[in-house]
């Protein structure tokens, strides 16, 4: 119950040590995600999606974009609009997150065979669906690495099929 109450609580344990103790131990919430309102601001999750702020000031953690708001109470786990994109979503994120992918800034999904996650600010990888995401990601991120060494600074789209094949589009 505290966890709803206060969003930033990510876990709370009490315990009662006789005869007149009461341990509480709080593991605090960190912004992992973050999702551009309308009014510049933006909605802070956790890792589990769970609202902890609506208006915050500054992103933090991954940015979540086109992904549009069904519900977004604090202290409760975020509705999207689109059951599947929030499916999608949270396969995306659960990859980055289990393989530490620093790399990755950003995230969205169009449908549920559309979805991307964007390299450093500028590099998007277009990974169509989402079987075998972290493969993908692998090939994106080791694609990204050999073109650093000549091309810094490129800017583009990344196409992975999946099939070991990557096109790569610069703007």
């Amino acid at each position: 119950m505290l966890e709803k109450n206060l969003p930033y609580i990510y876990n709370a344990e009490i315990k009662r040590k006789l005869p007149y103790t009461i341990q509480i131990k709080v593991t605090e919430a960190e912004p992992a995600y973050s999702i551009r309102n309308k009014d510049k601001t933006y909605i802070l999750l956790d890792d589990h999606f769970k609202v902890l702020e609506n208006k915050a000031k500054k992103s933090k953690g991954i940015t979540i974009s086109k992904a549009s708001i069904k519900k977004a109470d604090l202290g409760r786990e975020i509705v999207f609009e689109n059951a599947d994109i929030g499916n999608c979503l949270t396969q995306l994120t659960a990859v980055v997150k289990a393989n530490s992918f620093d790399e990755i800034t950003a995230i969205y999904c169009n449908n549920i065979s559309d979805n991307y996650v964007v390299y450093d600010g500028r590099i998007e990888f277009k990974l169509g669906t989402c079987d075998d995401l972290e493969n993908k990601i692998f090939q994106g991120l080791a694609a990204c690495e050999k073109m650093n060494q000549t091309n810094p600074n490129a800017k583009g789209v990344m196409t992975i099929t999946g099939d070991k094949r990557l096109y790569f589009t610069e703007k």
